[in-house]
């Protein structure tokens, strides 16, 4: 059985339905969540751990209102290595497949119609 890569019920429940909100909250994640990937990326680069946690911790509200679980915990772990300053070469390694996985999630979304549900 294949994993879900999102779930939008809690959107669905906290918009009482409101496909336009959903849909104005699918636009900005897809926007937005990418950029703070490209922070993490900039702190690895500058070497900076309050970096690398801001904006983790900033990119995991996004992903737990979605329920998409192959980026949760990575996120979690990358917050959590950069807070307890653990290597950059881990740290890295979880970006690129953070990154990975968030490609395939947005490529998803991409395809979703919620007017034709």
């Amino acid at each position: 059985m294949k994993k879900e890569l999102f779930n939008f019920d809690l959107l669905f429940s906290n918009s009482g339905g409101d496909i336009d909100f959903i849909e104005q909250m699918m636009f900005l994640f897809i926007e937005n969540t990418p950029l703070q990937v490209q922070r993490i990326k900039q702190g690895l680069a500058d070497k900076s751990y309050d970096e690398i946690r801001f904006a983790s911790h900033k990119l995991l509200s996004s992903v737990e209102i979605l329920k998409a679980e192959s980026l949760i915990g990575l996120v979690r772990e990358i917050e959590k290595l950069a807070f307890e300053k653990q290597n950059f070469i881990v740290i890295a390694s979880k970006t690129g497949l953070l990154e990975k996985n968030l490609t395939i999630v947005i490529q998803e979304m991409k395809q979703l119609d919620f007017r034709n549900l």
